[in-house]
């Protein structure tokens, strides 16, 4: 499957319950293979296998984006959150974005209630990729037994504000392979209920 150039591959916009399942996809480094935005509880992402091609510093045309795109309030529920569930993404400038680098009107519009589980992104070696992107208002998130290796930054954070982040958990994770596993780029330290525990950390830079 081959998104059309500029344009994201599947984009789901506040519609609750949607599967997308079971694909192999070729994107490029300046598309984004599924965007999620709005209201979307219980809408599922798994078994999807995606390779980006790019230029050989991981951008196409000077461009990078994320394959998966959670962003402008892209949230579940408790009882039906937004599972992202065995995506394997390799290759890529940009593997997962959860959240908005910039606000919306004035403010950061929060992600909700999301599962990433038993995914991997792995990229083309140290000199690029960042593997998963961390942006400002993130409420009830959790990334879990999942494998981030062979890129320049296994987690980067970009969190502008103070208490932004609430009840974050990023856990049982295995980093491999990366300049740095994880990187607070310019971002304010005060958060809400932030959780990284049990992770493995192999042939890696510190944070």
């Amino acid at each position: 499957w081959l998104a059309p150039e500029g344009q994201s591959l599947v984009r789901i916009a506040g519609v609750p319950g949607v599967v997308v399942r079971g694909f192999q996809m070729l994107v490029g480094a300046n598309q984004f293979g599924v965007e999620i935005t709005g209201d979307c509880p219980g809408t599922r992402v798994e078994n999807l296998r995606a390779v980006r091609f790019s230029d050989s510093n991981g951008t196409r045309r000077g461009v990078a984006l994320a394959f998966l795109y959670l962003h402008d309030g892209a949230s579940g529920t408790e009882a039906a959150p937004i599972v992202i569930h065995d995506v394997e993404v390799r290759n890529g400038g940009i593997g997962i974005q959860l959240g908005n680098e910039s606000p919306i009107a004035g403010r950061y519009v929060p992600i909700r209630w999301v599962q990433l589980e038993n995914c991997a992104v792995i990229g083309r070696g140290l000199d690029s990729g960042y593997q998963l992107i961390l942006a400002n208002a993130l409420e009830q998130v959790t990334v879990t037994r999942s494998t981030f290796a062979f890129g320049a930054c296994g987690i980067s954070w970009f969190v502008k504000e103070a208490r932004l982040l609430q009840n974050v958990r990023i856990s049982h994770n295995s980093f491999h392979q990366l300049k740095n596993w994880m990187v607070w780029n310019d971002s304010i330290a005060v958060q809400e209920a932030v959780q990284v525990e049990q992770n493995l950390i192999a042939r890696t830079s510190g944070a």
